[in-house]
């Protein structure tokens, strides 16, 4: 049976060009829609469909022998005993969902709850291996019913049980029977229904029929009659308590009757082993879903409507099929084309049409059907480019030439160089309002008159036009020529060229583009369509180009059409598309800033997406709002006034959300690591009538808040997401351009490392200010303890000064100013004896002697202010004399060990390391009642070191107000001049040591 499946299916792509990836194709005897067919190379995981559902949030289910299918027009995802946690049964006969969204499914073996991914299994009392296990069933008080295994039960208490069958009559069976709240059931010859929680019998057929009822429905919905289907019997009416069998009078000749189904038409449909009836009206009619009048042999097993308006079938071993409204027809081999590749269509003036075929010759339609006329025979050529039909009912061709006949049935006439016509490959022609016939080659434009013949017109610069492809009269009579070089407009034989490579948005400033369409519309403003360019706008001098970048479906625009309701038809290479002009319209004018194009393709029913353009006359629109478009298989018929409008947004989900340590199906917040490698998130949108036309795009706010437009790519990938809070959101739009504004989302949480959180900075914060404000306080104190120094110190050295000053003046005073005293008395009593030389020389002599003195003491002064010996001697010469006077004038035990320090101690400096030793010696001296004292001075590669010791009665170091006192402030301050330490041991009886360090200066 399958090999006779496939053999249709292939001999119909091979007739009707190859489709999508999937098997799809029009049925020749159900135009009307387009078939497309799914099996287990699809996704199905078995390929006995059978029952279909669509939920609540969009998807469709299937049940199936391996498990129940959820399905969004793209993928199929499987739930069977290994991929889901609590489903013991895979074969699955029916399905249904509840009034809280669970899914059910009824098995051969029991029944499965499937909730959110998560499964529930209920095991019957009573098992089979029949396909016919029942079904699920809930009523309006949310009470589930099953009629399982030919018993009836009720889920209660978290099990499915077995109930009692109660039978009714009179007043009960009235009220019942119009109870809104119950719901019907059936099994074998019974139909019972549902009261709060018990089961009635309202019909029992088994004195009436010798099969079983396989389906029940209410039709139409809300009027009481019941169609009942059995496996024997056919169909039987219920209305109000009367049965009648339908028969052959209604067009019901099935017997073996599977099922019922109401579409949105409110048709009824019955699907049986034997073929699929639709009540069209008053009888039921044969649905035949075949090919070449051979029948499929296809079981049908069920059959659903979606929210889309596609019908699926679902068949017993053979997959599911999804029916399809067909938006567009075509004219092909099936109607009589011997030829397919059309290039020029025209509207002959008997209401027929003549179509042009790339070296096919020319044929003739009427009312769909296609001949090949006699005219055939007598064209020079049969590759004809353009065919048109002039007023005069002439008739028109390129044929190898320019060729005319008054009759498709007689031979006709070619024009050449004798009747003075020069043109070279023939892409167009046109006739004026004056009945000119404009002729538009790859060498020039000519135009027809029968009194005067040919003209031959050339550009402005006098050169050959270069192919023209495409000629239109506007309303003021002017002649518009398309040409692969740019547009040019005649006027009382005035050829002018219309510059578009300076128009709005056109990106080659140069280069005129290749025009293939001219279109006028009734505001008087001009749409030119482009071999690449899309499409021009000329309104008065203003001039936009608008592509794909702006909502165009192709930038190859071939053909321009309007129809009844303003909507522009485009031709192009990638399928027809449908505009509305007064979008292109406030898109020009900045009104807004998107193109919705509405695309159109194999999926809609052309044989091939491609259209044939580049020649004139080239669509056909009928009085009935038809047009007609050459392509590469065949002549693509567009109903507009019976397009379907599928203005539903699709709706979008996230389906999968993977991460190195997670793997969630549904999640509204997820939290990740910082070191975790990969983020993947899978998500989909729904859409069964063109899935593959689907576009995504998606953002992760906080990282990128720009939209990333990814096609129909249904997965992201991110790596190495930094830590923070961010959103994930995608959305997705169908082929009309209108976009989810809602789409689908979920938080992402990357935690951060342990020093990036908010504890960690906060204790490092509040570490980081306590210690700072450690450091202020003591720097703070520090630079107050400096300055108290400083101010010490500067204190101490005035009162050194006084002090110093006060000595100089008394020495002075009492010193050299007695001795001047004597000197002045001593020289005014020698003026006395000035004639006694002996008495004279003794006063000198006191003279000589007092000045000596002064001398002395003046020397003596002089080295307390500055020691000669540093001067003149040196640092080392210096110190060495220091500690001589010192050891010869007390009665203190010194040991020195001094070693050379010349030249280790900047020279200006000197005089602080001297004054240092010189304080430290004063200091035994005066305070420390000492007998044994010791100075050494040594020094290493970085620094000078000194140490002073004495054996006296110290005192308490600890204490600071002993460090300010005796002479030691002013030995810290020296030593830090000299940028160096000094530290004081001492205590009670005990002595004092002092230690310095300087670092060399050298």
């Amino acid at each position: 049976m399958m090999w006779r499946l496939l053999l249709f299916l292939f001999s119909i792509l091979l007739i009707q060009g190859l489709s999508q990836t999937s098997l799809f194709s029009q049925i020749p005897n159900s135009e009307d829609y387009v078939v497309t067919h799914f099996g287990m190379e699809e996704g199905l995981p078995q390929n006995s469909v059978n029952e279909i559902l669509q939920t609540a949030d969009g998807y469709i289910w299937i049940a199936t022998f391996g498990g129940l299918v959820r399905f969004d027009g793209h993928r199929f995802r499987t739930y069977n005993r290994s991929n889901t946690e609590g489903m013991d049964y895979d074969r699955v006969v029916s399905i249904f969902e509840d009034s809280n969204n669970n899914i059910w499914g009824a098995s051969e073996q029991g029944v499965v709850k499937l909730t959110k991914d998560k499964a529930t299994s209920y095991s019957i009392d009573k098992r089979t291996t029949s396909a016919s296990a029942g079904w699920i069933k809930e009523d309006k008080e949310g009470r589930i019913w099953g009629a399982l295994n030919g018993n009836f039960y009720l889920q209660k208490n978290n099990q499915f049980e077995r109930q009692m069958l109660f039978e009714v009559d009179g007043e009960k069976f009235q009220k019942i029977s119009a109870d809104t709240t119950g719901t019907m059931l059936y099994m074998d010859k019974i139909v019972a229904k549902s009261y709060k929680d018990t089961l009635y019998k309202i019909l029992d057929l088994r004195e009436k029929i010798e099969s079983n009822i396989i389906s029940l429905i209410e039709y139409p919905e809300n009027s009481g009659v019941f169609f009942i289907g059995t496996s024997g019997n056919g169909v039987l009416k219920l209305k109000d308590e009367e049965v009648t069998f339908l028969g052959r009078d209604l067009g019901l000749n099935n017997k073996d009757i599977l099922g019922f189904y109401e579409d949105h038409k409110n048709r009824l449909w019955i699907y049986s082993y034997e073929g699929i009836l639709i009540n069209e009206g008053s009888e039921f009619q044969t649905f035949r879903v075949d090919g070449d009048d051979q029948n499929l042999d296809i079981q049908i097993r069920s059959m659903f409507e979606d929210n889309e308006g596609n019908l699926w079938l679902g068949s017993v071993a053979e997959g599911l099929f999804r029916l399809k409204e067909t938006q567009i027809s075509m004219i092909d081999v099936n109607d009589g084309l011997i030829n397919q590749r059309m290039l020029s269509l025209s509207a002959l003036n008997d209401g027929s049409f003549i179509f042009g075929t790339n070296c096919g010759g020319v044929f003739v339609s009427q009312n769909g059907v296609a001949e090949f006329p006699p005219v055939n025979k007598y064209l020079p050529n049969n590759c004809i480019w353009s065919v048109f039909q002039d007023s005069k009912d002439r008739i028109w061709f390129s044929a190898n030439g320019l060729y005319m006949t008054n009759s498709l049935q007689e031979k006709g006439k070619s024009f050449g160089i004798n009747d003075g016509f020069e043109g070279i490959n023939i892409f167009a022609i046109a006739e004026d309002k004056l009945g000119n016939i404009w002729i538009g080659c790859s060498n020039g434009i000519f135009k027809y008159n029968d009194v005067s013949g040919f003209t031959t017109y050339k550009t402005e610069e006098g050169f050959n036009f270069s192919e023209t492809r495409v000629l239109h009269e506007d309303a003021n009579g002017n002649i518009w020529a398309g040409t692969i070089a740019g547009l040019y407009k005649i006027t009382d034989d005035n050829v002018e060229q219309v510059k578009l490579a300076h128009s709005k948005n056109y990106p080659n400033k140069t280069d005129e583009p290749y025009i293939r369409a001219i279109y006028q519309d009734e505001d008087g403003t001009y749409w030119f369509g482009s071999y690449g360019n899309g499409i021009f706008r000329m309104e008065e001098d203003q001039i936009i180009n608008i592509t794909s970048q702006d909502g165009l479906f192709d930038n190859i625009v071939s053909h321009i059409v309007e129809d009844d309701h303003g909507n522009f038809w485009i031709g192009s290479n990638r399928g027809i598309f449908r505009v509305s002009r007064k979008n292109l319209n406030d898109f020009s004018e900045g009104v807004n800033d998107e193109i919705l194009s509405y695309s159109y393709g194999t999926g809609d029913g052309m044989n091939s997406a491609e259209t044939n353009g580049g020649f004139h006359p080239s669509t056909i629109q009928d009085s009935d709002g038809n047009i007609y478009f050459p392509t590469v298989s065949g002549v693509a018929v567009v109903s507009t006034n019976r397009i379907l409008e599928n203005d539903r947004v699709p709706l979008v989900y996230i389906e999968q959300i993977r991460g190195n340590a997670f793997d969630y199906s549904q999640k509204n917040e997820i939290e990740m690591n910082y070191d975790d490698s990969f983020l993947e998130i899978n998500y989909t949108g729904l859409n069964f009538s063109n899935p593959e036309r689907l576009q995504f795009r998606y953002k992760l706010e906080g990282f990128n808040d720009n939209w990333i437009d990814v096609g129909n790519q249904r997965s992201a990938i991110y790596s190495k997401i930094p830590p923070g809070d961010y959103t994930f959101r995608v959305t997705a739009a169908a082929n009309n351009g209108v976009w989810n504004d809602v789409g689908a989302s979920f938080d992402i949480i990357v935690t951060p490392p342990f020093w990036q959180k908010d504890w960690f900075i906060a204790i490092l914060s509040s570490l980081i200010f306590g210690v700072g404000f450690l450091f202020y306080r003591i720097r703070t104190n520090l630079l107050r303890e400096e300055n108290e120094r400083q101010k010490r110190f500067t204190e101490q050295l005035i009162e050194s000064e006084e002090y110093e000053r006060s000595r100089i003046a008394a020495e002075l005073h009492d010193g050299l100013g007695q001795q001047m005293m004597v000197i002045k008395n001593r020289a005014e009593l020698a003026k006395n004896f000035i004639g006694d030389r002996d008495t004279l020389e003794e006063q000198l002599n006191e003279i000589m002697q007092s000045a000596v003195i002064s001398i002395s003491d003046v020397r003596s002064m002089s080295y307390g202010l500055r020691p000669v010996h540093l001067e003149r001697f040196g640092l080392t010469e210096a110190i060495n004399n220091l500690l001589d006077q010192v050891k010869e004038t007390t009665k203190i035990q010194w040991d020195f060990e001094i070693v050379n320090v010349d030249g280790l101690i900047v020279k200006n400096k000197e005089i602080n390391f001297y004054r240092v030793l010189q304080e430290a010696i004063n200091n035994i001296l005066k305070h420390s009642e000492a007998d044994k004292a010791s100075i050494t001075i040594n020094h290493t590669h970085k620094e000078i070191k000194i140490s002073i010791t004495d054996n006296g009665i110290g005192f308490d170091a600890g204490k600071k107000e002993n460090l300010v006192g005796l002479g030691l402030s002013g030995m810290q301050e020296r030593v830090e001049t000299l940028s160096g330490k000094m530290d004081i041991f001492s205590s009670i009886g005990e002595g004092t040591q002092i230690l310095v360090s300087i670092p060399k200066s050298v």
